[in-house]
C-alpha cells in the first residue's frame, strides 16, 4: 500500500497520489472502489479515465497489482458497470455545476498526467468538484470567497 492515505491526512495538498512501479521505471496511478475519498487526486484520475468508466469498466490495475487481485475470490452484489458509471455519473453532475470551466477540466485532464500542470483557475474548477459531497454554494462564489480568503491572509486589516 501507499505511505499516505487521503482519508487520514488532514491535507491532500502533500498527497502525492497513489503510483506504482512495474520494477522497469515505469509508474502508474491507480485507485480501486475503495480507496477513492474524493480528493482532488482521484478525481483528477477519474476525469482522466472517463473513456473506461463511461464504457462502464473500471480501469486496469498494474500489473504489479493483477497477480494479487487473482488469488482473491469475492462475492459479487452488482453488475460490474454499476460502480463506474456512479463514480463517472457523479463527477459529471459536478462539472456541470460549474458550465464552461467544468468542461475545460475535462478537455484538460486527458492531455495532463498529473493534476500539477492545470492552469490555475481550471484548478480552482477541481477543487470545488472535490469533496465526499457536492457543495450547496454556486462555483462563481465560492471562488470569490476563495480569493477573499486569500486576500485577507496576504493583506491583513491594520489597526
Amino acid at each position: 500500500m501507499r505511505e499516505l492515505d487521503c482519508r487520514k491526512c488532514k491535507s491532500w495538498k502533500g498527497c502525492p497520489g497513489q503510483w506504482y512501479s512495474d520494477g522497469e521505471g515505469n509508474q502508474q496511478e491507480w485507485y480501486s472502489y475503495g480507496d477513492i475519498c474524493w480528493c482532488p487526486h482521484h478525481v483528477f484520475w477519474i476525469l482522466k479515465h472517463s473513456e473506461d468508466f463511461d464504457a462502464g469498466r473500471w480501469p486496469k490495475p498494474p500489473k504489479l497489482l493483477e497477480c494479487d487481485s487473482k488469488a482473491k475470490t469475492k462475492l459479487v452484489t452488482e453488475a460490474a458497470f454499476c460502480k463506474p458509471k456512479r463514480i463517472i455519473g457523479e463527477v459529471r453532475a459536478r462539472l456541470k455545476t460549474c458550465k464552461d470551466k467544468g468542461r475545460i477540466l475535462a478537455e484538460q485532464t486527458i492531455n495532463r498526467e498529473k493534476m500539477d500542470y492545470l492552469d490555475d483557475d481550471i484548478k480552482a474548477v477541481l477543487y470545488y468538484i472535490s469533496g465526499w459531497e457536492r457543495r450547496d454554494m454556486p462555483f462563481s462564489k465560492w471562488q470569490w470567497q476563495r480569493e477573499e480568503r486569500k486576500m485577507r491572509i496576504f493583506y491583513p486589516q491594520r489597526c
